[in-house]
């Protein structure tokens, strides 16, 4: 059925979103989430620790993405503006994640984005200035507060 890896690593990680919808992260089982991915339970071990491994290689995948925009913007030496709208533009094409992440992954991915960006930016304060706007702003669009217009 799966091709690959990345196949049967996609496939979890969103039958755990899916999931995600309507329940919370520590009512989630290995066993639901094989079925619905329609696995094994050694199939997923085999790619994933537990529940929270599988959460987390679909955050980075998330991060890195960001983390590409926010390259491209600087390689292109736009302004910070540019670089919101790409962003919006992402949270827009993914809003079913920030949402799931919004509500309960938010510590979790704020966290990961904050260690990331510690990581890969050079300068202390673009650190603050990038990963805080990033939250911020992920927030706010997808509460309604800021139109796309806007930005």
């Amino acid at each position: 059925m799966y091709k690959n890896e990345s196949d049967i690593k996609f496939f979890i990680t969103e039958s755990i979103f899916k999931l995600l919808e309507n329940k919370e992260i520590d009512n989630i089982t290995i066993k639901e989430v094989s079925e619905l991915s329609n696995i094994s339970r050694t199939t997923f071990y085999n790619n994933f620790n537990n529940i929270s491994d599988a959460i987390n290689y679909k955050l980075n995948i998330l991060i890195d993405e960001i983390y590409s925009l926010y390259l491209l913007n600087k390689l292109r030496k736009r302004s910070l503006d540019y670089l919101a709208k790409d962003i919006i533009n992402y949270v827009d094409k993914n809003r079913k994640y920030f949402l799931i992440i919004k509500n309960q992954l938010f510590f979790y991915f704020k966290r990961l984005l904050d260690d990331f960006f510690l990581n890969n930016v050079s300068e202390n304060i673009k650190y603050y200035k990038v990963s805080g706007s990033i939250i911020n702003l992920c927030i706010a669009y997808l509460d309604n507060n800021i139109n796309k217009k806007d930005i």
